[in-house]
């Protein structure tokens, strides 16, 4: 039997997943997506729609309403589901970087402004957020501070 790469890509019952649920439409975004990211059994998705929407991948549902507060459109995101960390970090076409906490949706702090154009990457460990936008600038942001 000879192995088909095409398969490393199937979930365990070998069965596409689709968010939102078909059943439940009024899950997903009203926009487009920008970007997914998968940790676990959770996904993190942001869109045009100012959004960004937390995922059970098991249940194919949010595992929280929407985050909103982002004035434009979300489009770059960073999350750690795991208990010592539990943030989510969104930044969007305004320049604003949102934090909010992964178990419950809250909104933590808004930077606003972090930069004067779009935050296109963001990226972050136990003691720093890397922000990198349109304006030309990488900027490192004390976490504990």
């Amino acid at each position: 039997m000879s192995f088909d790469p095409s398969m490393r890509w199937d979930l365990n019952e070998r069965q596409q997943l689709q968010l939102p649920h078909p059943d439940h439409p009024e899950d997903g975004h009203s926009d487009v997506v920008y970007k997914a990211q998968l940790q676990g059994d959770h996904l993190v998705s942001i869109s045009a729609d100012r959004t960004a929407r937390i995922w059970n991948l098991r249940t194919q549902r949010l595992l929280h309403p929407p985050l909103v507060g982002h004035v434009g459109s979300v489009i770059t995101v960073h999350f750690d589901a795991a208990a010592h960390s539990d943030v989510v970090m969104t930044g969007d076409t305004t320049g604003n970087v949102m934090v909010w906490r992964f178990s419950t949706g809250e909104l933590i702090k808004t930077i606003a402004k972090a930069h004067d154009q779009s935050v296109l990457s963001l990226h972050f460990d136990q003691r720093f957020l890397v922000t990198g936008s349109k304006d030309g600038k990488i900027k490192l942001w004390n976490r504990h501070s």
